[in-house]
């Protein structure tokens, strides 16, 4: 489970900043530094529908 910080960033950015939606196309790009923040934004996506 990540960081509670990490999953808050994650909720920000998947639902306020870019509404990610179902059947949404979603491409997650990151340097190694962002990968528990790109893990935690690809696994709301899939929650999501995307």
């Amino acid at each position: 489970m990540a960081d509670e910080r990490v999953r808050k960033a994650a909720e920000i950015l998947v639902d306020h900043s870019t509404k990610v939606r179902p059947g949404d196309r979603v491409l997650i790009s990151t340097e190694l530094d962002g990968k528990e923040l790109a893990l935690e934004c690809y696994r709301l996506c899939l929650e999501r529908g995307a």
